[in-house]
């Protein structure tokens, strides 16, 4: 299905790698397991393809191809919800979730996303430190006012999947 809506290939590739790291440094609070993980994975890769269609509204394109394409169609049906979800929350207001692990899913992705959102392979997940309030991401690869835009615009999830707030740290 990627290749078919010609997916960018290195950035999606680059989001789900983000993606697994947070997904596993958050382990301790979202207590997810491999099947969750694989479903992020291939809601990182299937992110974007909505830009087949149009790069403006990328997010419901692809939240539409997501649901309609038959090659998906050997998902079990909550899975490829799940998905279109992933793939319709990773930008702008995300919708209402269907269920906490696509919530916590959803924060995770979108924090992904925006660490390349320049597209240069840069950013990398140094680690994380959390308290009862805050999670703090050690990030390198990005200056002071990327990780400001990524923190405004993709953090948002974090603090009604997590019930933490989201601060950032670099080297």
């Amino acid at each position: 299905m990627c290749e078919k809506y010609r997916y960018e290939e290195p950035h999606c590739q680059r989001v789900a790698g983000l993606s697994r790291r947070l997904f596993d440094l958050l382990a301790p609070l979202h207590g997810l397991g491999d099947d969750q993980a694989q479903l992020l994975r291939h809601g990182a890769l299937l992110h974007d393809i909505g830009h087949f269609i149009s790069y403006r509204a990328h997010h419901r394109h692809g939240e539409y191809l997501i649901r309609t394409d038959s090659s998906l169609a050997g998902y079990p049906e909550g899975e490829r919800e799940l998905l279109a979800y992933l793939a319709r929350s990773h930008r702008k207001q995300p919708v209402p979730p269907p269920a906490k692990t696509a919530l916590r899913l959803a924060a995770i992705l979108r924090l992904a996303d925006g660490m390349d959102h320049d597209r240069t392979g840069t950013a990398a997940v140094d680690g994380v430190e959390m308290t009862r309030k805050k999670i703090r991401l050690a990030v390198s690869g990005l200056d002071a006012p990327a990780l400001a835009r990524v923190l405004q615009t993709k953090a948002i999830l974090m603090v009604p999947a997590f019930g933490r707030e989201v601060v950032w740290a670099t080297p």
